[in-house]
């Protein structure tokens, strides 16, 4: 009986040994995804929205991506010019976003125990935000101005509701030194705090928080003024001047009694995408660490964390956008560059996912010197209380296996550390818009995208109805 369990012992840890060497090996399906995933990236950088919308329809659902999935599903049926199916998604993505984030904040931001990606995707602040927008256009695009006044009054609903709650939810503090199990894996891996501690992302200001949006006034505004509402309107105009002061708020208020105002909203190039910033700490010295009464040396190791990061990079060839109507032209404006957006993002979210990814980091890794050095004991005392020849030979392998296998088993957990820089990914870069005056009437439309002095693409927008002292909105795209 004792020989049986000597046997087993030694197998199971030959077996550790075998699963930690194989432990940073990936699978086909995870490249196969990933080569898809890449795949629909490209399509929508070259701005193939149709490509794009079927590689993502045969795509298999994650459900704890399913808000993101659904929000880039909706945004590629408005790029395409698919509106009722792109109402129908987005509604459905909006209510599980208002459940997801007063979930969030009354509970605090979710710290994953296992990987940041392991938890449900809640949507970024400025995501609650751009889907009304959207949606606004989905329903003003089919003709239904009411519904779509209704998508403007609850996008800043929202404001009030979520995000001054969510921006000081991101501001609060979070000190992981104090945590019980930090401090014992800083004790345990004799590892000096202030090393970990100085590559600390700096903590957000008020200035990193996402608030409002150039675009969303703009908006407000328009469909303040097609209700006649000009008192809530001057306070859209007064907050757009103060995030875009070359913006001609005054313009969109002041129509000339009896005339009425073409206003043009073009969005273009894709959203900036967010990457995974790897911080090693490290390398610590051996350490004696102690198993049964046992010390057993534990190799020169360091310690991994992860938290998103943006670089933007600007490679759009479109300079400038015009529109052209009724005899008049005029160069759009500049009105948002959503890329600001994600930057502010980034920055709030930073600190806290260091501190998250330091919590889970030092924990596994003390589990996986914890397991590794039982590994090397348990075979080292099986190996000692051996007594015939095959099972002295068996336990020795499996001891020396053990030994081997130790480092790269303690290293093997910090493959399992990635930053969540999951976001919508079918969102535009940038937004221009400009009005014209014009008397009322049917007017053909042109929006010329130029590069310097170039002209790339021209878009026309034939029998739009121009009202007496309200705007009409034309949405173009590239």
């Amino acid at each position: 009986m004792k020989k049986s369990r000597l046997l087993i012992v030694a197998l199971g840890a030959l077996i550790f040994a075998s699963c930690a060497s194989n432990s940073g090996q990936g699978d086909g399906a995870g490249s196969s995804k990933k080569a898809e995933n890449q795949k629909y990236l490209t399509a929508l950088d070259e701005g193939k929205y149709d490509s794009a919308l079927k590689i993502l329809n045969k795509q298999k659902k994650n459900k704890k991506n399913i808000i993101r999935d659904n929000y880039d599903l909706a945004m590629l049926y408005h790029l395409t010019g698919k509106y009722e199916d792109s109402i129908k998604i987005m509604n459905q993505t909006d209510r599980m976003m208002d459940d997801s984030i007063t979930k969030s904040i009354t509970q605090g931001i979710a710290a994953a125990t296992i990987n940041e990606n392991s938890v449900e995707y809640e949507a970024n602040p400025y995501e609650y935000i751009y889907i009304n927008i959207f949606n606004a256009l989905n329903y003003y695009n089919q003709g239904n101005e009411e519904d779509a006044a209704v998508e403007i009054r609850r996008m800043n609903d929202k404001q009030k509701q979520y995000l001054a709650k969510y921006g000081e939810l991101l501001l609060s503090d979070d000190n992981y030194n104090s945590d019980s199990e930090v401090q014992n894996a800083y004790k345990s891996l004799k590892i000096n705090p202030r090393d970990i501690n100085a590559q600390e992302p700096k903590k957000p200001t008020e200035a990193d928080i996402f608030k409002d949006s150039p675009a969303a006034r703009y908006m407000s505004l328009l469909f303040y003024m097609m209700e006649g509402d000009v008192s809530n309107a001057e306070l859209d105009a007064k907050m757009l001047r103060a995030m875009n002061a070359s913006f001609d708020a005054q313009g969109e208020l002041s129509i000339q009694r009896g005339k009425g105002r073409l206003d043009v909203i073009s969005f273009t190039d894709m959203i900036g995408r967010r990457t995974e910033e790897r911080i090693i700490v490290g390398p610590f010295p051996t350490i004696p660490f102690v198993v049964n009464k046992i010390i057993v040396t534990i190799p020169e190791f360091d310690v991994e964390f992860v938290y998103p990061k943006f670089d933007r990079v600007d490679s759009s060839p479109i300079t400038a956008v015009k529109m052209i109507a009724g005899g008049k032209e005029k160069t759009l404006a500049l009105l948002e560059d959503f890329n600001y957006a994600v930057q502010k993002d980034v920055n709030s979210k930073a600190n806290k996912a260091y501190g998250r990814s330091v919590r889970r980091s030092l924990a596994k890794k003390l589990t996986a010197v914890v397991s590794s050095a039982t590994a090397v004991v348990t075979a080292q005392v099986a190996a000692e209380q051996a007594e015939d020849p095959l099972a002295i030979a068996i336990t020795k392998a499996a001891a020396l296996a053990a030994i081997v296998a130790l480092p790269p088993a303690i290293e093997a957990v910090d493959k399992t550390e990635t930053a969540d820089v999951r976001q919508v990914y079918a969102l535009p870069g940038k937004a221009y818009a400009a009005g014209l005056e014009l008397a009322p009437g049917v007017y053909d439309v042109k929006v010329q995208y130029l590069s310097g002095s170039r002209v790339i693409s021209e878009k026309n927008y034939n029998n739009v109805k121009v009202r007496a002292n309200k705007p009409t909105i034309v949405e173009s795209l590239p």
